[in-house]
Order: structure tokens, then sequence, then C-alpha cells
């Protein structure tokens, strides 16, 4: 199992996060947090040294406002 690097998520999840190699998918309404949520899940992927492929259509300088932002919460 690998943890989200968010306790509450984990525990959501079933206390250790979601299964290691899976895929996962975000739906919801726009507004609702999934890009922060991807943020997240990225970030706590990189500092337990796994790699992290992101592909978005958004440009660079969206990405990088979107992700400073959600650093702060």
């Amino acid at each position: 199992m690998v943890s989200t690097g968010v306790p509450s998520l984990d525990k959501l999840l079933g206390s250790d996060g979601y299964p290691d190699r899976s895929a996962i998918l975000v739906v919801g309404p726009p507004g609702i947090g999934k890009d922060a949520l991807g943020y997240w899940l990225m970030r706590s992927g990189l500092v337990q040294g796994d790699y992290c492929p992101y592909a978005t259509h958004r440009p660079v300088s969206d990405v990088l406002r979107d992700m400073k932002g959600s650093a702060s919460t």
C-alpha cells in the first residue's frame, strides 16, 4: 500500500492508502479540487522517492500557479 500523504484520506481508503501500482481516476464537478488532489498525490509520491509522470493540456504557467496555491493549504 502507498500513502497519499494525507492521513485522513489514507484512513478513508482503508488506513494505509491505495494499492501500489494502481491507477487512480478522480472525477467530479469543476472546482471541487481534483487538480489539487493530483498535485498533492504527486508531491507525496516524489517525497517517498517514486516516479510521478503528469500529463495535462493546461499551460505550464497555470499548473505552477495551481501547485503554489495547493501547497499553502
